[in-house]
């Protein structure tokens, strides 16, 4: 997308610090958008932009945090629940300024410039932000989650956090073991219900995490400057990098990657994206649900619920570093 000229009221603004918001796709009304440029947000330098179903989120460089799209669950932040069609600034957090933004299907977040997570929508504290660390969600602040926040995944009905000293936390609905408590092997109660947060998982420190439908992700610093995934939960589409289906317990590597330093983890439903720093791109996943181990598994290499992009199992992946793979 090629940016046009600036419009007739962006005179006197410094175009060097313009940036322009590209939307497309299925608008709340039903209708098909072209790409387009955002209206509503002439005046504000986009730095963080998340999207939920139906819903987007952007953060500003001032720290602003504007919403719009539908809001069924509170997802808007706006404390009600009515969409909007145009940029809402978000007044409940005029009082922070905000770091970047994140979104799961019917709920969003801010990690605001002094580490702290603020949340609301679906499966979140309330329809309007609300401070993780003391709500309800985290008895009150009985634990730390929620401070000394990096980066936040949403799944299906789970929530990944990431620390800015590598430690990762989940909460949220744990049938399928998403969360990576060992304690949820030994007690049913764990594995059912909204679960609040615990402890840190038993992880080796994380430098990104991600979430997907129903399974979780956290790329690990293996020294070096290799990169290390490590997957739990749901396993029916293969998307925990191991085959039979099923789920996995605990965070584990999926096998075939030991030759492979990694720099890029992402999920999407039933599928998991590993970007490498040799530019290639793995998916792990997404195919049909399986029930059992296939009789075949694989003899050494990538597994074969991997599969990497382009001719012959190799491309390289776009930008600098295979980060545009992801």
């Amino acid at each position: 997308l090629r940016r046009g000229p600036p419009s007739s009221d962006e005179v006197g603004i410094d175009d060097g610090a313009r940036t322009t918001l590209w939307v497309f796709g299925r608008r709340v009304c039903g209708q098909v958008s072209p790409p387009v440029p955002q209206p509503g947000l002439t005046l504000h330098d986009v730095r963080s932009v998340a999207l939920g179903a139906e819903h987007v989120l952007v953060v500003t460089r001032t720290g602003l945090a504007l919403a719009w799209g539908g809001n069924s669950c509170g997802q808007l932040g706006t404390g009600d629940e009515k969409p909007r069609g145009w940029p809402t600034s978000l007044h409940l957090l005029g009082a922070v300024r905000c770091a970047s933004a994140a979104c799961g299907p019917r709920c969003s977040a801010v990690i605001t410039l002094d580490e702290r997570l603020w949340t609301w929508g679906e499966h979140q504290p309330a329809s309007a932000p609300a401070l993780l660390h003391t709500s309800w969600v985290n008895r009150h602040g009985a634990t730390d989650c929620g401070l000394h926040a990096a980066q936040v995944a949403f799944g299906g009905a789970h929530m990944v956090l990431l620390t800015s000293g590598g430690a990762v936390w989940t909460w949220g609905y744990n049938e399928s073991s998403c969360l990576g408590w060992p304690a949820a092997m030994v007690h049913a109660s764990l594995r059912h219900g909204f679960q609040k947060p615990r402890c840190p998982v038993v992880l080796p420190q994380a430098l990104c995490v991600a979430a997907g439908a129903a399974h979780s992700a956290a790329l690990v610093d293996a020294g070096g400057g290799r990169g290390v995934p490590y997957l739990w939960g749901d396993n029916s589409c293969g998307q925990c990098g191991v085959g039979g289906g099923g789920c996995l317990p605990l965070p584990m590597p999926p096998p075939g990657f030991e030759a492979e330093s990694v720099s890029l983890v992402r999920c999407v439903g039933g599928t998991s994206v590993l970007v490498c720093h040799s530019g290639r791109c793995y998916l792990l996943g997404g195919g049909a649900r399986v029930e059992a181990a296939s009789s075949s598994e694989e003899e050494g290499g990538i597994s074969e619920g991997a599969s990497s992009a382009g001719s012959e199992g190799e491309q390289e992946a776009g930008g600098e570093g295979g980060d545009g793979g992801g």
